[in-house]
């Protein structure tokens, strides 16, 4: 596996992906080659885009990190009681950057979401304003409140895709790293442990389970970030009406969580029959 160290590989050409600009990079226009080829040829091949992806997204070099930093991890917790889940600690240990990279875009997602009303209810204000009296409102207030709605929608769209970008990203390297270790781990089985072993059972492991990355590093923050959004709504909606009204409001909307679990474990148990 050394052929696949980062530190050792031969270097190649900076890929799309890594040569890309803050610009290029929230607006997506580094694939813009690509679109352009597939616009301008009736066929796409399998190697045309290999000039995006950089080399540490190569399946060989991803299971190479992960494969180091789960024997380091295993060598430190070898002969301890209670050992932790190995598997997601490694990931931990090598996504935490890309984590809290994460969690800002969507902090930066929560602040245009709550601001873009904000920001609407100031120009309904002018307009009202100026509807009754127009000598009383200056144009170019007017003026700066439409714009700030217009980039609000704007910011949203950039804000929105980078964060899923992002987390979707992420999702998709770790479900080939967890991929790579399956494989690395049913090769290494003897013959009396392959003998025992369903194939059925690691086949969905690998092909099945693993999906549950590609879903849930798109949506893990609002863990945590929707419980936070969630409490600024009530305080902006406290300081519009009043606090019984908000909490009425945020109450029915709450509502519909239990109703959501029973129904997915309904669906869960029908899936499992």
């Amino acid at each position: 596996m050394d052929l696949f160290n980062p530190a050792v590989r031969p270097l190649r050409k900076m890929s799309a992906y890594e040569r890309a600009s803050i610009w290029s990079y929230i607006s997506f226009s580094w694939v813009t080659p690509l679109i352009t080829k597939g616009w301008r040829d009736i066929q796409l091949e399998g190697n045309d885009a290999e000039f995006l992806i950089p080399d540490s997204d190569d399946a060989p070099a991803l299971a190479w990190k992960f494969e180091s930093k789960y024997g380091q991890l295993k060598a430190k917790y070898t002969g301890r009681r209670q050992a932790p889940n190995l598997t997601m600690l490694s990931l931990l240990y090598l996504y935490w950057p890309k984590l809290l990279l994460h969690s800002c875009w969507v902090l930066c997602e929560i602040g245009v979401r709550l601001l873009s009303p904000l920001a609407l209810r100031q120009f309904l204000f002018w307009l009202q304003a100026d509807a009754r009296s127009p000598s009383s409102t200056a144009d170019w207030q007017g003026w700066c409140w439409a714009l700030a709605v217009a980039s609000g929608g704007i910011a949203m769209t950039l804000v929105h895709h980078q964060f899923f970008w992002i987390g979707m990203r992420m999702g998709f390297t770790m479900r080939q790293q967890v991929v790579a270790a399956i494989h690395a781990k049913v090769l290494r089985l003897n013959s009396a442990a392959v003998a025992h072993a369903n194939s059925g059972t690691i086949i969905n492991l690998a092909s099945n389970d693993v999906r549950r990355f590609d879903e849930g590093f798109s949506f893990w923050l609002f863990c945590w970030a929707g419980p936070v959004e969630a409490a600024m709504v009530l305080l902006m909606v406290s300081l519009e009406l009043g606090f019984v009204p908000a909490v009425c409001g945020m109450a029915a909307m709450l509502a519909v969580i239990p109703m959501q679990v029973c129904t997915m474990k309904l669906l869960q148990d029908k899936r499992a029959t």
